[in-house]
């Protein structure tokens, strides 16, 4: 029952904030880095509040030794769902060498449980070879919009977020500095409104891609999530640490190269879109080979039929998204007195009229491109 749900969630807040408060220092079972179990993942009790842990992974190739620290993403779960979350993340984790560290995470909007969370991503940073200043945040629903809050609250440490289906409120705080790669569910117009205005209008399309996914609602698999660290990862390597001094950071970026070169040679015939977004990204990579392969590969790419539609559909698509998914300030009276604008559909009728117009011409125009499974969902409701 409702009822119970909000005690079980009020009982589960009570305990977490005790224990962070009451809870003394004591020695985490694991050392930092020296028993590091690459490839697997850990559970490890706060030094701060034993009663609560974190899930710990370290990528396949982590070595504590090396010069350049690792960078980490903060994966935000729901009390309990630490472990099964970070598995949705291991597969780009390994392929862009991140620790990953799933946290307990509260949802509630005041500056104390903020507070709390931060004390956590603290330890975490001091006590591990992480790069402090390379730091990245994830959530899904609920825990997205609290990573919108977190990054502009730490915004030193904290790059780029990777979120799905929640944007930032509208008039809240963001950080300007992290690139934002998010998931959103076509058919879910509550949804679709909060992640396009963030992403259109709060960010304006500026260090951020968002993505389009079919349905109402669901989570993004594995390969999906890999996918959007790949493009987070690829911001700092064409505007982070380009020392030709630091070894361990080149070697690093030589691994990123070769993974997309192999992505494009993969790609290549079967998708040649893929391998057009992906040479896109390589031949930005500054101070490898593979960057100038990229380029004319990128060039070749564009000349394809199946990539000249896909180009030609995003763009229409965008133009859609724009028209359709951002609803317009509208202001009102209330009882003889004015109220501040909101989004409002003044005739729904007549939107989805429209809206299902629309899209039924992006269906029958790109329905044999990658966006094909995508553009049912656009012309869909779901409240």
């Amino acid at each position: 029952m409702p009822g119970q749900e909000q005690g079980e969630s009020m009982r589960k807040m009570r305990s977490f904030f005790t224990g962070l408060i009451l809870a003394g220092s004591m020695t985490c079972a694991v050392a930092a880095g020296a028993d590091a179990q690459p490839g697997k993942t850990q559970e490890i009790p706060f030094e701060k509040n034993p009663r609560q842990s974190y899930s710990l992974y370290y990528p396949n190739r982590y070595n504590p030794n090396r010069e350049h620290k690792w960078p980490v993403l903060f994966v935000l779960a729901a009390p309990g769902g630490g472990s099964g979350r970070v598995n949705l993340y291991t597969e780009g984790a390994d392929r862009n060498q991140f620790v990953l560290v799933s946290m307990p995470c509260i949802v509630e909007d005041n500056d104390r449980t903020m507070d709390l969370q931060l004390v956590m991503i603290d330890e975490v940073i001091g006590k591990y070879p992480i790069d402090e200043t390379r730091c990245y945040f994830s959530g899904f629903g609920k825990e997205a919009a609290t990573a919108f809050v977190l990054s502009a609250k730490r915004k030193r440490n904290i790059l780029g977020l990777l979120v799905a289906d929640s944007g930032c409120e509208e008039n809240g705080h963001y950080n300007s500095r992290a690139a934002v790669y998010g998931f959103c569910h076509a058919a879910h117009r509550g949804v679709r409104t909060e992640m396009v205005l963030t992403f259109y209008q709060l960010l304006a399309k500026k260090s951020c891609k968002l993505r389009f996914l079919p349905g109402a609602g669901g989570t993004p698999d594995s390969a999906l999530v890999a996918e959007g660290m790949d493009w987070l990862n690829w911001q700092y390597m064409t505007t982070g640490n380009n020392s030709a001094q630091d070894k361990s950071f080149n070697a690093e970026k030589a691994a990123f190269a070769k993974n997309l070169a192999d992505r494009i040679q993969t790609d290549r015939v079967a998708h040649p879109e893929a391998a057009y977004e992906w040479s896109l990204l390589l031949s930005q990579v500054r101070g490898v080979p593979e960057a100038a392969v990229a380029k004319a590969a990128n060039s070749q790419l564009a000349a394809d039929p199946k990539v000249r539609l896909y180009l030609e559909a995003a763009k229409d698509i965008d133009k859609f998204v724009e028209k359709n998914f951002i609803i317009p300030l509208v202001s009102a009276d209330r009882n003889g007195k004015s109220i501040p604008p909101t989004r409002t559909i003044l005739n729904v009728k007549k939107y989805e009229e429209s809206l299902a117009k629309d899209a039924r011409k992006l269906q029958e125009k790109y329905k044999t491109t990658l966006f094909g499974e995508i553009l049912p969902s656009f012309g869909g409701e779901s409240k």
